[in-house]
């Protein structure tokens, strides 16, 4: 059979509860985990393909959907053939595979190179059965045999149906198992001093830090001073006794253990004589997963891919694809205000996936115990926690692993049923909440201390309604242990000046200073009152005035802007603001 031709099937509706000696219905689906195939020839050397296919719902015609993981090779040698079908050659699948109830699926299989010499064994209606000499007189199993005359397209053959087995993974009823997961080993750093802005924009490219030398001897080397073994060459950045460590390190050649080096000079470049025996060598490695030169700040470069010895601060790293060096900061991690377990899951009648986690503490300690957690909701922590780079764990934490997440996986009566996650698409999504609890110098002309701030445009009033007070209204949610600023700059419609000159002034808040959010119900929005200082409503009739550089003294506005500053001494909570009205008044 040189064409494509496939078997369709259907996963039945219960499975036995051998407790209670009876069916149990209402079943979800199986996990199919192996097939047996029966060949009655095959080609001496090419391969067979296999796969699951869906069925279209009104079973006429098997559709071009490929379950996930059921593509599977059989090579040649693997295929066994019988003369009366009591061979079965195996199908494993890479993952087992769910398959839901009351729907057909199919069993395709085709011969690689569309060749003649792969059979199958089938049956047929109204002939006999070739073991038991029996007439066939119904089909065992609900489906239809389809096969492609040309081409492609696959064509049902009546009466006829292909021999096979499927075996369905069978977990047990009310069983439980936990499945832990870990972080991958990541380096999170701040760098900066580059070759070249762009030395990092390649993700994959290999990452060398500096190679320490371990040596028979001293080479009493300073820094700035050469090594050199060959045509492998580098920079000294620290000397201690017999341990060197060098930055710039040849990409293309590199030291090897029992191999002489010698010190050279930094100013001459004279070889100064001096040399020493290589005992041992090591390099920090890794390969670039991440870069962000525009971020908050200090430009930050993820590597995963790591080596065996870790990295150390404020050292030189090099691209091992451009030969450009940067400088290695610091050793950072991933901060954590709130995360969000994000997690593919299968999760059926009876079944559940319950997980916890355990994170690090800071940059030296972690969780004694799990936390309860939820799978793909965000979770806001009640202190800030860590995810740490490999460097820190090696080094603060004897190696473990700084995220742990442990997931009890249970069922019900249903043995063929167990939630499944997929292991390639499960991970925590790490938020930083970026502010600070210091509102100093944000009364200048610009800047400040402050990490949060929004600044409106310039709202320029109409015509003839030129404004002598001002008043904000914002809804937000302000805990204890935050606050919000608010600051306004005016012009007047005759000052030459312009908005930039001014300075911020700090409005008054009107709304009592004991009106505060909750801190368990994050959406406790309060509305809040602010206005100009009563030492700035020095008109005649209370209308603002403000005096500029030359000691002109101007009374109301034509134009004005609105600074909204937010400060915190708990990052996992901060302020939020949702509404925010400005309302120009004429006295």
């Amino acid at each position: 059979m040189a064409n494509p031709f496939a078997q369709t099937f259907k996963v039945a509706a219960f499975d036995y509860d051998e407790t209670s000696d009876s069916f149990i219905t209402g079943a979800s689906g199986a996990y199919l985990t192996k097939l047996d195939l029966f060949f009655a020839t095959k080609d001496n050397t090419l391969p067979v393909l296999v796969s699951i296919r869906k069925v279209d719902p009104s079973e006429s015609f098997v559709t071009n959907v490929t379950l996930p993981f059921s593509r599977i090779t059989l090579a040649a040698a693997d295929i066994n053939t019988s003369t009366d079908g009591s061979k079965p050659t195996p199908v494993y699948f890479e993952t087992p595979l769910f398959l839901e109830y009351n729907k057909s699926y199919a069993i395709v299989v085709a011969p690689a190179g569309r060749n003649p010499n792969c059979t199958v064994h089938t049956g047929v209606l109204g002939s006999d059965d070739i073991i038991t000499g029996n007439r066939i007189t119904t089909q065992p199993g609900v489906g239809t045999l389809f096969a492609a005359s040309s081409g492609a397209t696959l064509i049902p053959i009546p009466n006829e149906f292909m021999k096979f087995r499927v075996y369905y993974a069978n977990f047990g009823g009310r069983q439980s198992g936990t499945a832990v997961f870990t972080n991958k080993g990541y380096e999170f750093f701040t760098v900066d001093t580059l070759d070249d802005a762009d030395m990092f924009n390649n993700v994959g490219d290999p990452i060398h830090g500096e190679t320490t030398l371990n040596l028979s001897g001293a080479l009493t080397a300073n820094v700035g001073d050469y090594v050199v073994r060959g045509s492998a060459n580098g920079i000294v950045t620290f000397n201690s006794g017999s341990t060197v460590r060098l930055k710039e390190v040849t990409t293309a050649t590199k030291f090897t253990d029992s191999t002489v080096v010698y010190k050279y000079a930094a100013g001459s470049g004279a070889n100064t004589g001096v040399s020493a025996t290589i005992n041992s060598q090591t390099t920090p490695t890794g390969t670039i997963a991440y870069y962000d030169n525009v971020s908050f700040a200090n430009n930050y470069l993820y590597l995963t891919d790591l080596g065996s010895t870790v990295f150390i601060g404020n050292t030189f790293l090099r691209n091992q694809v451009n030969g450009y060096d940067g400088r290695l900061r610091s050793i950072e991690n991933l901060t954590l205000d709130q995360y969000k377990l994000f997690a593919s899951t299968l999760q059926l009648i009876e079944t559940s996936a319950t997980p916890t986690i355990k994170l690090a503490t800071s940059a030296s300690a972690k969780d004694s115990t799990y936390r309860g957690t939820q799978i793909n909701q965000d979770k806001v922590l009640g202190a800030t926690h860590f995810i740490l780079s490999r460097t820190n764990e090696v080094n603060n934490i004897s190696s473990a692993k700084s995220a742990d997440v442990s997931i009890t996986l249970a069922n019900g009566l249903h043995k063929l049923h167990s939630p499944a996650i997929d292991y390639d698409r499960i991970g925590v999504n790490s938020v930083e909440n970026l502010i600070n609890n210091d509102n100093a110098s944000e009364d200048g002309l610009a800047g400040g201390n402050a990490d949060v701030r929004y600044i409106t445009n310039t709202v320029t009033l109409a015509e003839g309604q030129d404004a002598e007070d001002l008043k904000v209204y914002i809804a937000a949610y302000k805990p204890a242990t935050s606050n919000i600023y608010l600051y306004y700059k005016i012009l007047n419609r005759e000052d030459g000046g312009s908005m930039d000159e001014k300075s911020w002034v700090l409005m008054t808040q009107a709304t009592s200073t004991t009106v505060i959010s909750s801190a368990e119900n994050k959406e406790d929005f309060k509305e809040y009152e602010f206005g100009i200082p009563t030492a700035n409503l020095t008109g005649g009739s209370g209308e603002v005035q403000y005096t500029d550089s030359n000691n002109v003294t101007y009374t109301g506005f034509k134009f004005f802007k609105i600074k909204i500053v937010m400060t915190s001494s708990l990052t996992v909570n901060p302020p939020r603001v949702r509404d925010f009205r400005a309302i120009a008044l004429q006295i």
